[in-house]
């Protein structure tokens, strides 16, 4: 009878101890586990809107601000400037690139509606061309492929200085291959100016794959 009620004691004591052990690990893990769930409040999302970048590019090109428009600037902005101001917007999310990317093809597309744009607009062209180029835009390679051709003026220097759309299909390398074949492969190229598209749309394919070699 001693020993059962010895055995009963130990075995008792032995569940306490477990018990106490137990609870003072809880204890300590506690505020580990709630460092772990401890979570940092999201950043503030900032929205992009079309109109933002629209702003932007007539507040540097005023040929694009319409009859009795009004538009707030503080200073003039040059245009190295308002593309560093569009990598800074694109930078603030994948939306907000998306969005930097369409909003300025839209904006090529109207100009050229206008056949003095192209002229009066030179410099809003070149604009959108490097920043497509730096932003690597894919997504509208059908825009860069239709102003491939499209020139400055100033006769037969480097693909970068004189074409500029050309040189950001280089800037975005292997992944426009496909749309730039099948350009080739669908064009007539009948017209002077559409052998001009032909010739740079083959320097751009061939500029990509010895850049392809080199990796």
């Amino acid at each position: 009878m001693k020993k059962k009620i010895k055995k009963i004691v130990i075995c008792g004591v032995a569940f306490s101890i477990g018990l106490l052990t137990a609870n003072v690990w809880n204890m300590c893990a506690t505020p580990v586990e709630k460092i772990e769930r401890l979570e940092l409040p999201s950043p503030p999302t900032v929205y992009t809107s079309k109109n933002e970048i629209i702003n932007l590019m007539k507040s540097a090109y005023p040929q694009l601000i319409e009859k009795d428009e009004v538009v707030e600037t503080k200073h003039s902005i040059s245009g190295k400037e308002i593309e560093q101001k569009l990598i800074l917007i694109a930078e603030r999310s994948s939306q907000a690139r998306l969005q930097v990317i369409t909003t300025l093809a839209d904006l090529l597309r109207q100009l050229d509606d206008d056949p003095n744009a192209i002229f009066a607009c030179s410099n809003v062209y070149w604009c959108c061309a490097k920043v497509f180029g730096k932003l690597k835009a894919i997504e509208e390679i059908d825009c860069l492929i239709k102003h491939v051709a499209y020139n400055r003026g100033f006769g037969t220097m480097s693909l970068s200085f004189t074409f500029p759309f050309a040189q950001a299909i280089v800037d975005i390398g292997e992944p426009a291959l496909p749309k730039l074949l099948l350009a080739l492969e669908k064009n007539n190229f009948t017209t002077p100016y559409q052998q001009m598209e032909k010739e740079n749309i083959m320097s751009v394919v061939s500029i990509i794959n010895s850049e392809k070699i080199k990796d």
